[in-house]
């Protein structure tokens, strides 16, 4: 009689420590989420009109115009550009 008390009090007694701790991993693992950058923006759809050369021409032209901005920016800040 004693043994079935004690061991439906040991029963509860690790549910309930289970349940506590269940939910700090669980509040721990939603932190970790927030704190988490948001994802890229998605790079832009190939135009199918756009032969392969011209495509690599007007990246190339945003990669400089992208590069010219970024200098732009740095010398703003006063930082030498080689």
């Amino acid at each position: 009689m004693w043994i079935s008390f004690i061991v439906s009090t040991l029963t509860f007694t690790l549910g309930l420590a289970g349940a506590v701790l269940g939910l700090n991993i669980n509040d721990q693992s939603a932190s970790a989420a927030a704190r988490r950058p948001p994802p890229p923006q998605p790079e832009e759809k190939r135009d199918p009109n756009m032969s392969g050369v011209q495509a690599k021409v007007l990246a190339s032209k945003r990669r400089k115009e992208a590069m010219k901005e970024a200098m732009t920016k740095q010398r703003e800040k006063g930082k030498p550009v080689n």
